[in-house]
Parts: C-alpha cells; structure tokens; sequence
C-alpha cells in the first residue's frame, strides 16, 4: 500500500506537468496569435519585435521553473539570468544539468521539434494577415 508521502508527491508531480503542459500550449497559441499582429503591423519596429518576444521568453523561463521544482533541482542566479538573457544558449545547458547526456539529448530533439511548432504557428498567424502585396 503506497504510503501517504508517496500519494502528495506523486500529486504534486501531476499537478506540476499539467502546468508544464499548460505552458507549452500558451506557447503555440501566443505565437500563433503574435505572428498575426506582426503580420499586421507590416515594417514593425524592432522595439515591437522585443515586445512580442517578451511572453515566449516568460513563459519558456516559466516552464524551466516548474520543470526545476518537479526534478527537485535548484537554478541558481546566474542560470536564471541566462534563461532570461541568453536562453538559446541556457537552456540546452539547463536541460544537461537536470537530465544528463543520454535524456538530454532526447529532451533536446524534443524541444527543437516543439520550437519548430512553435515557428510554423507564428508563420501561420502571420500568413493569416497576408495580403499579396508587392515588396
């Protein structure tokens, strides 16, 4: 019989990928809906540009966060500046830290096929706006 320690732990594990899950769904449907308003605004500032990328960067620094908590491992200060600031580079270097080689490189083959959704949402937000006109 599992002990009751086990049963909050494994719900906490639940709870924690849902919300992961969860992320990665806004993810798509923020890009989705950003391509669109880029498509819009034709010749957006790149001012604009670091605007609309805020979100994907929160909510990608917002994942790695849930993802900490449910493998019990802690990201230090200069990690979570690096999430922020340079999170092309950070991020595979997280994923080694929590997974290991092996389940760090399927971990990454993973995140590279969702980043691959999550452009193709965007160019399907912007193709949205499209109007045929010449450039």
């Amino acid at each position: 019989m599992p002990e009751i320690d086990d049963i909050v732990e494994s719900d906490s594990n639940s709870r924690l990928a849902d919300a992961k899950k969860s992320i990665l769904v806004k993810l798509l449907v923020y890009c989705g809906f950003a391509g669109f308003i880029l498509g819009l605004l034709d010749g957006a500032s790149p001012v604009l540009g670091f605007l609309v990328g805020l979100p994907v960067t929160i909510l990608i620094f917002t994942w790695c966060l849930n993802d900490a908590i449910q493998l019990n491992h802690r990201i230090g200060k200069a990690m979570r500046i690096g999430l922020i600031l340079f999170g092309y580079v950070a991020f595979p270097i997280y994923i080694f830290q929590t997974r290991g080689f092996i389940k760090g490189i399927k971990t990454l083959v993973v995140a590279s096929l969702f980043f691959a959704a999550m452009i193709a949402s965007s160019a399907l937000g912007m193709l949205l706006t499209y109007s045929g006109g010449e450039y």
